[in-house]
């Protein structure tokens, strides 16, 4: 555990990064999980990603930020904040010597519970919106210029340590979050906005599933009903549901088997043929697959 107001290394030889690249590491504590890490010209952070929040300032020369899909060159006094999952690494610019120190936190430092108001209201839409997924803040932005300040004065705290920096600590990347949630507004509300019409869309394409499952439907059938593209329909049933759409309809398929070979009123032949499967070998072969048995084993095991 890193000692009150030690300021932690962090390089290569430091580094846990699993196979895709999310960062092992603990910063902080469990008891307050923030940590600041100073960074020279000489240290190369490499690619990796955390549930942590981080943010970079650069306090002397040129930092780059090579964050998501962007790069991004820090001049002096400037900071990046990058949101949660963000995949990301900084190095110096290599013009010129190049000083800047990161503050990586848990956001339950700043809101407790993902059951309370401070997650739900504020914290949530931002870390759910994927363009706020990297957030350069300027001195030459009037709200920004403002963030930075508490930046700067959160680095401070953490150096000096004393009684009661914690607090401090807290207070300023709460600071933080607030200004780039209300300043932010337009682009976490559009993505909330958007989700929605999302969501009613996949209720349309399950109500479809549910209603014509014993049919022999197709993806461009159930894309068809919500009046989006194949692909589209792909990517929504990935995001939402964690499955493709011919895969969730195979489940549901089973799931309708499995109340009909517990009502023991209808042959294996007839249970294929009415939950939409094309021949007996390959409902078996799915009903093995999603369930772990043969649909004969399953009614001994309800039998016995």
């Amino acid at each position: 555990m890193c000692k009150r107001g030690e300021i932690m290394e962090k390089n290569s030889t430091f580094y846990k990064i699993s196979e895709n690249k999310q960062e092992e590491k603990v910063h902080g504590s469990l008891e307050f999980p923030c940590a600041l890490y100073p960074n020279d010209n000489n240290i190369f952070v490499p690619w990796h990603w955390h549930d942590e929040y981080e943010i970079t300032y650069a306090k002397k020369g040129e930092t780059l930020c090579f964050a998501a899909d962007k790069k991004i060159v820090l001049e002096e006094g400037d900071a990046v904040f990058i949101n949660s999952q963000v995949l990301h690494h900084n190095l110096s610019s290599g013009k010129s010597e190049s000083l800047y120190n990161t503050i990586v936190f848990n956001g339950r430092m700043i809101y407790g519970s993902e059951e309370s108001i401070f997650w739900k209201k504020y914290i949530q839409p931002v870390t759910a919106a994927s363009s706020l997924g990297v957030i350069v803040l300027s001195k030459d932005v009037a709200w920004q210029e403002e963030a930075l300040r508490y930046i700067k004065e959160a680095i401070e705290e953490y150096k000096n340590a004393e009684s009661g920096y914690e607090f401090q600590i807290r207070e300023k990347l709460t600071k933080v979050f607030i200004l780039i949630y209300e300043n932010c507004r337009e682009l976490w509300e559009a993505e909330i906005h958007s989700n929605d019409s999302e969501m009613e869309r996949m209720k349309v394409m399950l109500s479809f599933i549910h209603e014509h499952f014993d049919e022999q439907i197709k993806l461009s059938d159930i894309a068809g009903c919500a009046n989006i593209c194949e692909r589209e329909c792909l990517r929504s049933f990935k995001k939402l549901v964690g499955c493709s759409p011919v895969q969730y309809l195979i489940r549901y398929r089973i799931l309708k088997s499995c109340s009909m070979l517990t009502e023991n009123k209808y042959s294996i032949t007839q249970i294929c043929i009415d939950c939409g499967f094309s021949s007996p070998s390959y409902f078996a072969k799915m009903f093995k697959r999603e369930a772990g048995c043969s649909p004969r084993e399953f009614i001994s095991k309800k039998q016995g």
